[in-house]
């Protein structure tokens, strides 16, 4: 029997696949569980702290967001802003319900936004924890890109769209808006919708799943053959 393909996808995904096919098999097809990690564990504490004091359920600024103080005051006080949404549309890119677990075809989860009125555009933030990587900014870019499409089709009165990636242990922004303003503008969504069809489509097609290993990678992967997992390398 050929095995079923991966169906649905989001950002984190396709990254787990473009990483290594073979694990995201294990994880998305297989259903396989990772073994949980000090890192993730943290990274869910800290993302709920942001949330909490965004929403105003904590009244001061914890110590672990404190090296990004000015942009979390910022942020809290905007008039018009959301917090830890999920979004998902169907194949075609017509809209449904994150729950909609049949139909929805991409999923995008958004750590905050708000609506700057002047400008009708949208800021996208994402909170991140660990370090910023200057290796790792193709990933960064790309889900930058695929987070303001999302702002951009849920808010279609929105005429702009412009991201942030906040990097809370190392008080870096990134992209820099004192050195480069990123913009997506609502010409530029089919452009963008094309161009993800076309990025997701080897995983949504894929049934061998081959490996890539390497060292790097291996050593950390739940269910890598020295982690004790069913992958032969």
């Amino acid at each position: 029997m050929t095995p079923k393909p991966i169906s649905s996808w989001s950002f984190s995904r396709w990254n787990d696949y473009m990483r290594c096919p073979r694990a995201a098999k294990y994880k998305y097809v297989d259903k396989m569980k990772e073994a949980p990690s000090a890192a993730m564990e943290r990274g869910t504490r800290i993302h709920k702290l942001a949330e909490d004091y965004l929403n105003r359920s904590i009244g001061q600024l914890p110590v672990e967001l404190s090296k990004l103080p000015c942009e979390f005051k910022k942020l809290r006080g905007q008039p018009v802003k959301y917090i830890e949404q999920g979004w998902a549309w169907k194949k075609g890119w017509s809209e449904t319900d994150w729950k909609d677990w049949s139909g929805a075809w991409v999923r995008v989860k958004i750590d905050a936004m708000y609506i700057n009125e002047q400008y009708n555009a949208a800021v996208v933030i994402d909170h991140k924890t660990g370090k910023f990587r200057e290796s790792d900014k193709a990933k960064y870019d790309a889900q930058l890109e695929l987070s303001c499409l999302a702002a951009l089709k849920k808010f279609p009165t929105v005429e702009v769209a412009t991201p942030r990636n906040w990097y809370i242990d190392e008080g870096v922004v990134y992209p820099d808006p004192e050195v480069l303003e990123v913009e997506f503008f609502r010409k530029d969504v089919p452009r963008l919708e094309e161009k993800w069809n076309e990025l997701v489509k080897p995983m949504l097609t894929d049934t061998e799943w081959e490996p890539t290993p390497s060292e790097s990678a291996c050593q950390f992967c739940s269910f890598s053959k020295l982690k004790g997992g069913p992958c032969k390398y």
